[in-house]
């Protein structure tokens, strides 16, 4: 009997007669108006501009839960019992015959779980067919969720929440400890106050791609540019300390940084003026940066700041040094020891300046060959008189002190000025 879109008459109660379902297959898909054409499988009628069932719709600003499908995809069509035009409630896997893995001893379907089928952990059916589909097998109270193109949203049974685009794109969330686990190889986070990325460059090599962690740090959200930046990994474009910059020669003499050994870890300050989503430099982020912190990939680095800098500790400080030590400064430089300051020089301690000052510096140290002058005790003048010439005795007093000069003509050189 052939059903019209009208009810039948008063005589019949409404809805009695017995709906109609077809198995039907998607040709025709209208994105505008959200409805399908399909062809039923065994007569071959179309039904156009058929609306597809969803678990839950309201037309009040479209909520729901909603699947477009794809053409191709096998639906069962019906056609309800009082009037209302068909729709499609639903979809079907198409039964796919398996390949015959038998032998003679244990033909196909006969042997207990194979690799077409261990999960079930059963002997797959002697009709050799599945409706698998492609899906991945399932565990029981999964609910699981794929697109053609690999992405997924799976609900495990236990709890487990997994979300993904590829099996390098995806992120897990583990009730046990409330675990939230990211798998990607790059990875892009943005914020009004920064963004953190994970990169990996396989345009620059494809068996072994560069890799780059960075961060960047806004000090207001309504700020463009960022202040802060944290690098570590294969570093492109390290801001370095700027030519003729204080250190920066010694930092070229130490070839820190260099091509051979480049720059893998770095923080930079430089006062909005550093790119917020990459990270990248813009053109005067060297020139107006305030401080530089770097080390490069054998652990040579440096420390650079245009203000000041404070050191403490309540406890000991060790430096120590297989090579050379050297400090400098363009002013004063101070050594205080409260105690007391040991400055051992091997075999050798020079102390350059026009002026040396040891202790509070009033008196001057003679050398070799310095003019002085000598206090003649009274006691040695006697003993002069005694034993010495009778011309140089005779004018002098031997009951008082008396002076004599000179020169210095030897000596123990340990001190050298």
């Amino acid at each position: 009997m052939v059903r019209g879109s009208f009810r039948v008459p008063w005589i019949q109660p409404e809805g009695a007669t017995a709906a109609f379902i077809h198995e039907a297959k998607i040709v025709d898909i209208n994105m505008a108006t959200w409805t399908v054409d399909v062809r039923t499988q065994f007569d071959r009628r179309f039904f156009l501009n058929i609306q597809v069932m969803t678990p839950y719709c309201h037309p009040n600003s479209g909520e729901g839960v909603y699947m477009f499908p794809e053409l191709g995809a096998k639906c069962l069509l019906a056609i309800p019992s009082d009037g209302p035009p068909p729709v499609v409630i639903g979809f079907i896997m198409p039964a796919t015959t398996l390949s015959d893995v038998g032998t003679d001893d244990a033909p196909f379907g006969t042997t207990p779980a194979t690799a077409l089928d261990a999960t079930a952990g059963r002997a797959i059916a002697f009709s050799g067919s599945t409706y698998s589909g492609g899906r991945p097998r399932p565990k029981p109270g999964d609910i699981y969720m794929k697109g053609r193109d690999g992405n997924f949203c799976i609900l495990h049974r236990g709890g487990v929440l997994q979300i993904g685009s590829t099996a390098l794109a995806q992120r897990l969330y583990i009730p046990i400890n409330n675990i939230v686990t990211d798998i990607s190889q790059n990875y892009h986070h943005y914020n009004t106050g920064g963004a953190v990325s994970w990169a990996v460059s396989t345009a620059d090599s494809e068996t072994t791609p560069p890799t780059t962690h960075t961060q960047t740090f806004r000090l207001h959200a309504t700020e463009k540019n960022a202040t802060v930046r944290v690098s570590v990994g294969t570093i492109k474009s390290p801001v370095g300390i700027k030519v003729n910059e204080v250190g920066q020669s010694d930092v070229s003499k130490e070839a820190i940084g260099a091509k051979a050994n480049p720059i893998i870890y770095e923080v930079v300050i430089s006062p909005e003026d550093i790119e917020a989503d990459t990270g990248a430099n813009t053109g005067t982020t060297q020139a107006s940066a305030k401080m530089q912190f770097a080390f490069d990939s054998v652990g040579g680095g440096y420390l650079w700041s245009a203000g000041s800098i404070v050191f403490a500790t309540k406890k000991k400080l060790i430096v120590r040094a297989d090579d050379n030590i050297s400090i400098s400064t363009k002013k004063s430089l101070v050594l205080k020891g409260e105690q007391d300051v040991t400055v051992d020089g091997g075999s050798l301690l020079t102390l350059t300046g026009k002026v040396v000052k040891i202790g509070a510096g009033t008196q001057g140290v003679a050398f070799v060959g310095s003019s002085v002058v000598v206090q003649i005790p009274p006691g040695l003048l006697i003993a002069m008189t005694a034993t010495g010439p009778a011309p140089v005795v005779s004018a002098l007093n031997p009951a008082a002190p008396a002076s004599a000069g000179g020169a210095i003509l030897n000596g123990r050189a340990n001190v050298l000025v």
